[in-house]
């Protein structure tokens, strides 16, 4: 090797079709500014990499040919399904180059996907998680799910991410709503309005809600940080069936719901108090630990009713990052008074170890 100074690319997915799923997030001055800042203090170099589902191979290529001259770490962003947007596939291309990159692996990416997956993983690990049925015969099995989980119930498709598949629609109070909202459902994903999939039904957990962001620091499964948690608070006039993330409200795009009122932000979000948060992050911990995860993860959680048990909804694989309240991470490290600098510098260090374990980071 000619240099020592490591080189960071940053693979930024980029969409090869018009499609609101696979929207570019990403290329926005305001987000590579804030790329900028988080290596600012780092004593790396670092290269903004465009990657669509096109050139996967030609840009894992050249970072493994940029390996063979001084170390290289890819921070990589790619989320997608590769439907138009690059996920997986970026993953397999790494981890077949040899090439170090932060986040997750294509193990827990896979897993990861299917929420009914991770249910059952969490469930088997003993973490708790909201009581589910999946909805194969619509009639007969939300039949099945209101004699075993109750009224009301709330439907959500399997695979789908950025609270896509999530409407007012989706808590049903009886069955003519639930078979109306699953019908919905299935023709989105017939139409492409979100990966096709299926569709299972949960108890509506109607207490606070909290989101963890965990990361990997080393080798060793268990080798995890857990940032304090942040619990998200929602607009004070929503009724309580009103208070999670639907798409409408979440992109600010209406055009079956309505605003909340003026004065507030829909959601916003706080510390947790010292011995709550402990409960939350150790569940969060085992969540993550459950799913057999790398890299880093936002886990969120929610109470049946204000005090009661709380239950893990899903882990969130890759999370999106900013260094403002654009992303939950952003909110959990800003809460902490951690720069996500930090957060970067240490995703890059275990990716490093991960891929050549036993060696010391060159950051």
């Amino acid at each position: 090797m000619t240099s020592r100074r490591p080189l960071v690319p940053v693979f930024a997915p980029y969409p090869t079709v018009e499609d609101p799923l696979v929207e570019n997030e990403y290329d926005a001055p305001e987000f590579r500014d804030d790329v900028r800042s988080w290596f600012a203090p780092l004593p790396v170099d670092w290269e903004w990499v465009p990657v669509t589902v096109a050139d996967v191979g030609r840009v894992v290529e050249n970072a493994a040919r940029a390996a063979r001259e001084r170390p290289v770490i890819v921070l990589n962003l790619c989320d997608g399904t590769d439907n138009g947007y690059p996920g997986v596939s970026v993953l397999h291309a790494l981890e077949s180059a040899g090439v170090a990159a932060s986040g997750v692996d294509s193990r827990f990416y896979e897993l990861s996907t299917s929420k009914v997956a991770m249910k059952r993983r969490f469930r088997a690990a003993g973490v708790a998680t909201s009581p589910w049925v999946e909805i194969e015969d619509i009639e007969a099995d939300l039949r099945r799910a209101a004699r075993e989980l109750g009224w009301p119930l709330f439907l959500k498709p399997d695979v789908s991410g950025g609270s896509v598949g999530i409407s007012l629609r989706s808590l049903a109070r009886n069955h003519g709503e639930a078979v109306d909202e699953a019908a919905s459902l299935l023709a989105g994903m017939q139409a492409g309005t979100f990966e096709r999939s299926g569709i299972y039904a949960e108890t509506f957990l109607s207490g606070r809600e909290f989101t963890v962001l965990v990361q990997s620091t080393g080798t060793s499964p268990d080798a995890v940080r857990v940032y304090p948690p942040a619990e998200r608070i929602f607009h004070s006039a929503l009724p309580v069936e009103e208070r999670f993330l639907s798409y409408e409200r979440y992109y600010q795009e209406y055009e079956e719901e309505t605003p909340p009122p003026p004065g507030e932000p829909f959601y916003r979000h706080v510390s947790v108090e010292p011995e709550l948060a402990a409960a939350v992050a150790d569940t969060a911990r085992r969540a993550y630990l459950a799913v057999d995860a790398r890299g880093y993860a936002r886990v969120d959680l929610r109470q049946q009713g204000d005090s009661g048990a709380l239950n893990v909804l899903e882990a969130n694989a890759n999370c999106g990052l900013t260094s403002d309240d654009n992303s939950s991470a952003g909110c959990i490290l800003g809460l902490a008074g951690v720069p996500l600098s930090e957060f970067v510098l240490c995703a890059v260090r275990e990716a490093w170890l991960r891929r050549h374990p036993g060696t010391s980071p060159p950051v």
